[in-house]
């Protein structure tokens, strides 16, 4: 991240937060910051989120869905340089903070979907369902769905806003969008959603036992750190 220009060294800030690493589903460590006490000093940015209802409804009916993600959504958005050094964080190799926002700020959502409104206003409700970084483009006819995607690839182009093309599915007359199967008849029961009572039990007795064992691993990284 600092060879990114994610983030830079700082000395004497007045706001300092730890570090928690947290691992992720595909066994990858993702490092999180506990902004506890800084989003307990900040007001509540009261921008409308988006309705889930809503977005699942405008894409019934579509003959085509593309499904994007935006790449690190949230570090795409610089911080105002006053702010920068709210965010700083302690490591055993100094002292960092923020120049892109990161997740798990009190108003980051409320940011972000300011930014797509901004970015996408003009195709929302129209070919464009979007929630913070995940955005449906979606095409009532076949025919029209590449036209539907330059117009998606100019705007965020235009306002250099990044895709993960790991993560995007393009072309399909069905989709997963906020937990729910969408296709062109209507919403679909997602059976990877569906689980008896049995192995919902089963499932949280093995997730944590995995996570006792990542937290005993954790704690031993940490001892060995501090030695």
């Amino acid at each position: 991240m600092l060879d990114a220009g994610v983030i830079h060294k700082v000395q004497f800030p007045k706001w300092l937060s730890n570090v928690v690493m947290v691992l992720k589903k595909n066994s990858k460590w993702r490092m999180c910051i506990d902004f506890t006490n800084l989003n307990k000093a900040c007001s509540k940015d009261d921008y409308p989120m988006l309705r889930i209802d809503t977005l699942v409804d405008a894409a019934i009916g579509s003959e085509m869905l593309s499904m994007l993600d935006c790449f690190f959504g949230y570090l795409q958005i610089f911080m105002k340089k006053s702010d920068k050094e709210k965010t700083s964080f302690t490591t055993p190799f100094g002292t960092y903070c923020y120049v892109r926002m990161p997740e798990g700020l009190w108003n980051g959502g409320s940011t972000f979907n300011r930014t797509v409104k901004e970015v996408l206003g003009s195709q929302l409700d129209r070919n464009i369902s979007a929630s913070v970084d995940d955005i449906v483009v979606q095409s009532k006819k076949r025919e029209d769905h590449i036209q539907d995607l330059r117009e998606t690839f100019a705007n965020l182009q235009q306002h250099g806003l990044k895709l993960n093309p790991e993560k995007c599915v393009f072309d399909v007359r069905r989709g997963n969008l906020l937990g729910c199967l969408i296709k062109e008849r209507g919403i679909e029961a997602n059976l990877k959603k569906n689980r008896s009572p049995q192995e919902n039990e089963a499932t949280h007795h093995q997730e944590k036992s995995a996570e006792v064992d990542r937290q005993i691993g954790l704690s031993e990284q940490i001892h060995l750190q501090v030695r």
